[in-house]
């Protein structure tokens, strides 16, 4: 399936949308501060086969891989510059050690999947409980990865830390290729990121409306 930008900027607009809190201490937009927790994989579903890896592989030696990846190479997978913060503290612990202990075969499907629902992306900020950070914080919840189709979609959650609330959701697909394993995953996920940056204003914009 040959993939094009027009394509994925095409899905990207028409798969975005968003929800938020209006009573809220924090601000998504003002705030130049934020704790990124990493990619949480809790809640994906993989659909169209196992792709180039087996699925205690994935689990294993690609998740962890992943987020080491987003950490050793933040220039390239620059959340700081996407969504305007000053400041970002990488804290990948806890996503680790949830992706780690979750039934990974359990999340291997066929067929069409729905979209994740607010009641389980809350419940994935649940796990997010940070006694040592405060303020605004990022976890990319992985939703579906398709490789029939090469596309990941993510859930990208910003929650308030202190009270576990989320604050804002867009949702968004990138096209997954690379010459390696983890490559393929991670070319999904830096396009979204990439990506986020064009619609970051588009985004503040409709929540000021």
């Amino acid at each position: 399936m040959k993939i094009t930008k027009q394509y994925l900027i095409l899905v990207f607009l028409s798969l975005t949308m968003g929800w938020s809190l209006h009573a809220q201490d924090v601000d998504v937009f003002k705030s130049k501060d934020m704790v990124f927790y990493g990619l949480d994989f809790t809640q994906a579903r993989f659909t169209g086969g196992s792709g180039l890896t087996s699925p205690a592989s994935m689990q294993d030696k690609y998740m962890p891989a992943l987020n080491e990846l987003m950490m050793d190479e933040r220039k390239r997978y620059d959340v700081a510059k996407s969504y305007k913060k000053k400041n970002v503290e990488y804290n990948f612990y806890r996503a680790d050690d949830l992706n780690a202990a979750f039934d990974v075969y359990e999340h291997y499907m066929n067929g069409k999947v729905e979209s994740l629902s607010e009641e389980q992306i809350q419940s994935v900020v649940q796990n997010y409980n940070d006694e040592k950070h405060s303020g605004l914080g990022l976890v990319y919840i992985i939703d579906e990865v398709s490789h029939g189709n090469n596309l990941i979609s993510i859930q990208i959650v910003f929650f308030d830390i202190d009270t576990q609330e989320v604050l804002l959701v867009k949702r968004a697909r990138g096209g997954m290729k690379g010459f390696s394993i983890r490559n393929y995953y991670a070319g999904g996920i830096r396009q979204i990121i990439k990506e986020s940056q064009e619609f970051y204003e588009k985004w503040e914009k409709q929540a000021e409306n």
